[in-house]
C-alpha cells in the first residue's frame, strides 16, 4: 500500500556503456573499414521514480547484533504520474552490515554481528529501454543486545482449541486486569471452548476463572470489552463492564443462527460472566466485533441524563456485500439493551467507493470482505482491515451515520498500487491480504499486517486443461517450494508502518517482509504470514 511518498535523492540512467557504430566502406576491388564511437544519449532523469523512504531522516527500523533481521524497500512504481516499468531490480551501491545481503527485490535481511550505525546506499532500476533509476541512502542502527526476555509464567488455559486474539481489561469495580482469550476451531477439533478468562493480578500465577460464549460447532476468535458503561438497560445509575463474543461456523454450509452472531455477556465480575444476548448476522459468522458506548452529552453543570446513553457495537460479516445478504460488512448495531441487539446502519466498501468487484478483486487469492475492525483510543474513528481493498479510515462518532451514500464518513482509504492488471489467465499484482489495521502511539501511527498468499494451482472451470490460479483460495501455497517468489509484490506477509494524520489521513514510513513467520516442512508450511 502506498499513498506518500519521503523523496529521496534520485538519477537517471543511460546506457550502460558507450555503443560502438562499425561502418563497412565497400570499394570495387577491396573493402576497408573504421570503428566509431557515438555519442550516448544523456541520461534519462525523471523526478518522480522514487524509492520510498523508511522516515524523513532516512533511518531504518533498528537491528539487533545476532538477531535476524529483515526489511522490504519499495518504490513508487505504479503511482500516479510515474513511467517506471515493472519489474524493478534492487541493487546495493553500498557495504552493507556484516552478515546482511540486499536482494535484486530489495530485501535487506541477515544476521548482523558487528553493533554500529551503517549507511546504506540502495539503488533501484526499472525495465524502461533506457532504464530508469531512484538511489536513497539509509543509516542503519545496529544496536547490543538488551536485557533478555525470561517467561515468569505459563498456564495452558484449561486445554482444548487453539487459542486465538487477546483482549486485556481491567475489571471496572476492583481494578483488577484481566485477560479474555479468544478460541478457535476446525472440523476437526470443533467446537473450540469459548472465550477464556484469565485473572492476571499476580503475574507469575495467571488464574483461569471462567470460559464464556462456547458455541457447539462454531469457534470465538475475538471477545472484546468495554469498561464502565451503562444504559438504561444496562446497569442503570451505575457503571459495569460489558463484552462481545464473535461467533464464527466450522462447518459454514450447515450454520445454524447461534454459530453466526456475536453473543453479549456481562462481566462486571469477570469470573461470573452472564449471557445477556445475542444477534444473528444471517451470514456466515462474524469475523470481528468492535464496542462503542455513548454516554449522553453533559449539560453546562456537569449533568447527564444517563436516560440518554446508548452503545453501539461495530460487526465485520465477511462476504455479506459480496454474496451475502448484499448488505455491507460492516453492520451497526444498538446495543442499548444487550438484551435485544438490532441492527440501525451497513456499510460496504465496493458500494460506498463506487468500484466494481472485478476492479477491486486483486492477487491470486481475489476475494474482498472485511476482516477486522479497530478504533482509536477515543473510539471516535474505526480502521478496517479489507482483503483486495487495503484499509479504511471510518468516522464513526456517530453510529446512525454510518451508510454507505455518507460519503463524509470516509476519512480515508489506503489502497495497493496496481502494477500489473489481471487478465482472464493471470492475476493482478501485487496480492493484498489486509488483516488488521492497529492505530498505535497514541493515536499518531498505524501498524498494517498484510497477509500474503497464492492460491493453489488446479484446472479451469471452463477448460479442464487449462491450470488457473484457484478463488477463491482452497489451499494456500506460500512457502518453500511454491512457485511464489519473495518480491516486493508477492509471497509472504508484511508488517507497513504509516504516519497519521490530526485528520486520520495515512503516509506511509515503512514496511517490513516477515521473512522469519514461514514455517518448513508442512504441514505448516506458509500459514504464519502477518496476523
Amino acid at each position: 500500500m502506498t499513498r506518500r511518498t519521503i523523496p529521496g535523492t534520485f538519477v537517471g540512467a543511460g546506457l550502460a556503456a558507450a555503443a560502438l557504430l562499425a561502418l563497412g566502406l565497400a570499394g570495387c576491388s577491396s573493402s576497408s573499414s573504421s570503428t566509431i564511437a557515438s555519442t550516448p544519449p544523456a541520461p534519462l532523469v525523471t523526478a518522480n521514480f522514487l524509492v520510498l523512504s523508511s522516515a524523513a531522516t532516512g533511518h531504518l527500523p533498528n537491528a539487533i547484533a545476532n538477531s535476524p533481521y529483515s526489511y522490504g524497500f519499495q518504490t513508487n512504481l505504479g503511482a500516479p504520474g510515474v513511467s517506471a516499468r515493472a519489474p524493478i531490480t534492487f541493487q546495493a551501491a553500498s557495504t552493507m552490515p556484516p552478515g546482511m545481503t540486499l536482494s535484486t527485490q530489495g530485501v535487506l535481511a541477515g544476521t548482523p554481528t558487528q553493533p554500529g550505525e551503517y549507511s546504506i546506499a540502495v539503488q533501484a532500476v526499472d525495465s524502461s529501454p533506457q532504464p530508469q533509476t531512484a538511489n536513497f541512502t539509509y543509516l542503519l542502527d545496529v544496536r547490543r543486545p538488551g536485557v533478555a526476555l525470561t517467561a515468569v509464567a505459563h498456564s495452558d488455559l484449561g486445554g482444548g482449541g487453539q487459542n486465538a486474539d487477546v483482549t486485556e481489561a481491567n475489571a471496572g469495580a476492583t481494578g483488577i486486569p484481566y485477560a479474555y482469550i479468544g478460541t478457535r476451531g476446525s472440523a476437526g477439533d470443533c467446537p473450540a471452548t469459548g472465550v477464556k478468562i484469565v485473572n492476571l493480578s499476580q503475574i507469575t500465577d495467571p488464574l483461569l476463572v471462567a470460559t464464556a460464549g462456547g458455541v457447539s460447532g462454531a469457534s470465538q476468535q475475538e471477545a472484546k470489552v468495554a469498561v464502565g458503561v451503562t444504559s438504561p438497560e444496562f446497569h442503570p445509575g451505575s457503571v459495569g463492564d460489558l463484552m462481545a463474543v464473535t461467533e464464527q461456523p466450522c462447518n459454514p454450509a450447515q450454520a445454524t443462527a447461534a454459530q453466526t452472531g456475536i453473543e453479549f455477556f456481562d462481566v462486571t465480575d469477570p469470573a461470573h460472566p452472564r449471557l445477556l444476548g445475542s444477534w444473528n448476522s444471517g451470514v456466515a459468522g462474524v469475523s470481528d466485533v468492535a464496542l462503542l458506548p455513548m454516554p449522553a452529552p453533559v449539560n453546562n453543570v456537569g449533568q447527564s441524563n444517563q436516560a440518554l446513553d446508548k452503545i453501539y457495537a461495530l460487526a465485520a460479516v465477511p462476504d455479506s456485500e459480496v454474496d451475502g445478504t448484499g448488505e455491507g460488512d460492516l453492520r451497526v448495531l444498538d446495543i442499548t439493551d444487550p438484551s435485544n441487539p438490532h441492527e440501525v446502519g451497513n456499510w460496504g466498501v465496493l458500494a460506498a467507493t463506487d468500484t466494481l468487484l472485478s476492479n477491486a478483486v486483486m492477487g491470486y487469492d481475489q476475494r474482498v470482505f472485511l476482516d477486522s475492525i479497530e478504533l482509536s483510543s477515543d473510539r471516535k474513528i474505526a480502521y478496517l482491515g479489507y482483503w483486495d481493498e487495503g484499509v479504511v479510515a471510518l468516522d464513526v462518532s456517530n453510529p446512525l451515520a454510518i451508510a454507505s451514500n455518507n460519503p463524509g464518513v470516509v476519512l480515508d482509504h489506503i489502497t495497493y498500487p496496481i502494477t500489473s492488471i489481471a487478465t482472464t489467465a493471470t492475476p493482478a499484482l501485487p496480492e493484498g491480504n489486509t488483516h488488521e489495521a492497529l492505530p498505535v502511539d497514541g493515536d499518531t501511527a498505524l501498524l498494517v499486517s498484510d497477509q500474503i498468499c497464492a492460491s493453489a494451482m488446479g484446472p479451469s472451470a471452463t477448460n479442464p486443461n487449462q491450470q488457473v490460479p484457484l478463488n477463491p483460495a482452497v489451499n494456500v501455497v506460500c512457502g518453500p517450494g511454491s512457485a511464489v517468489p519473495l518480491t516486493n509484490n508477492q509471497g509472504w506477509g508484511y508488517v507497513r508502518s504509516y504516519a497519521l494524520g490530526s485528520d486520520a489521513t495515512a503516509t506511509l514510513k515503512g514496511f517490513a517482509v516477515t521473512v522469519q513467520s514461514m514455517s518448513d516442512p508442512a504441514p505448516d508450511r506458509g500459514i504464519y504470514t502477518a496476523h
